[in-house]
């Protein structure tokens, strides 16, 4: 008992509330136990660049962790969460500020060498104290590319440069949201929920002006990019290549078709439907609060479900999306990224073409 603590921490990493392994009773008059409460070690609440809200902070100074996760450096002024480690570039929370030059500052002329979080930290956090994150960054930039579409602004006359960057934009804006399952594509079980959610997600990029709503798109973007990395999708044509004879070691990344109604309606709809007796389509269970103190894939497996980390592609050095595909030299993170960045390409070429001069 009481050598485990227990993190409770939001979408941006931020250590709110710590407990232990023990559990305090709570008896009414007649001595039985009616209920059990959680040993609380500490808590906090933090102002958007960390430093500790006054009169909504229990026992901070007892746990040495908290804004971003990372380690409190309570010596320098003797004053608890005023200063970070972080990773050994230190951060000054009263300030905003790092103490150290950031080492990628060459990649952000627009930016103080001491900013942190782009000045922005309720929308981005910093990874190790060297730069912000965009997992669908990259897939996102590709298909502006491919839509030939500038990726970053040059004058202030460049007006599609200016939207290129809030599409960007809108998509890390949705990475970070980590408990909003209908923005990640999470917990579609069956086909005819997958299609429902897909339709829902048509009429939103459909009704969305790229004139305005720029940063809107890429949050839909970011939707679309995850269904490919959370879900079978990629598995699933992938077997059905097999079952029409086809060599999977002339398969390229390149080669799985985008999720359409042409998809739906074809023998490869079927197989997603599971009416050829596979398994069908479906999106990993993923529940944020039983994510953050380690339950939910036990949880997901009691259920019978497939949890998100089966099934997840996003990185291509962890978990299914670092195993090679058998009998190609590509893995499923490959496949995923892929048809992740044609199908934003189609979306992009129809919501954002920029007028011919």
């Amino acid at each position: 008992m009481l050598r485990k603590h227990n993190e409770f921490a939001n979408h941006l990493g931020n250590v709110c509330v710590v407990v232990s392994d023990k559990k305090i009773p709570i008896a009414k008059q007649d001595g039985k136990f009616d209920y059990w409460k959680a040993d609380v070690l500490s808590a906090s609440d933090y102002y958007p660049f960390g430093m500790l809200m006054p009169g909504r902070n229990f026992k901070s100074d007892g746990y040495r962790f908290g804004f971003n996760g990372y380690e409190m450096d309570n010596e320098m002024r003797g004053k608890t969460g005023a200063d970070y480690d972080f990773d050994g570039y230190g951060l000054d929370v009263l300030l905003g500020r790092r103490k150290t030059l950031d080492p990628k500052f060459k990649d952000y002329p627009y930016l103080s060498p001491y900013a942190v979080f782009k000045n922005n930290p309720l929308y981005f956090i910093d990874k190790n104290g060297e730069f912000t994150i965009g997992v669908h960054k990259k897939i996102t930039e590709q298909a502006l590319i491919n839509a030939g579409l500038p990726v970053t602004k040059v004058d202030e006359d460049d007006v599609y440069g200016s939207k290129t960057n809030s599409v960007i934009h809108g998509v890390q804006r949705a990475d970070i949201l980590g408990f909003a399952r209908d923005l990640h594509f999470d917990r579609r079980s069956t086909f005819e929920e997958i299609n429902k959610t897909w339709s829902k997600l048509g009429e939103k990029i459909a009704n969305t002006d790229y004139s305005f709503n720029n940063g809107g798109l890429g949050v839909a973007l970011h939707t679309v990019q995850d269904f490919y990395s959370h879900s079978n999708y990629v598995e699933l044509y992938i077997d059905y290549f097999k079952s029409k004879g086809g060599d999977i070691s002339k398969l390229k990344p390149g080669d799985i078709p985008i999720y359409d109604e042409k998809t739906k309606d074809s023998d490869f709809g079927k197989h997603l439907a599971g009416l050829d007796k596979q398994i069908g389509l479906k999106t990993g269970e993923f529940n944020f609060f039983r994510w953050i103190v380690g339950m939910d894939k036990k949880h997901a497996e009691k259920q019978g479900k497939i949890h998100h980390d089966v099934l997840a592609k996003d990185s291509p050095d962890k978990g299914k999306g670092s195993e090679k595909v058998e009998g190609s030299e590509s893995t499923y993170h490959d496949f995923a990224r892929e048809v992740a960045t044609q199908h934003s390409t189609e979306i992009l070429k129809e919501k954002a073409t920029p007028p011919k001069k």
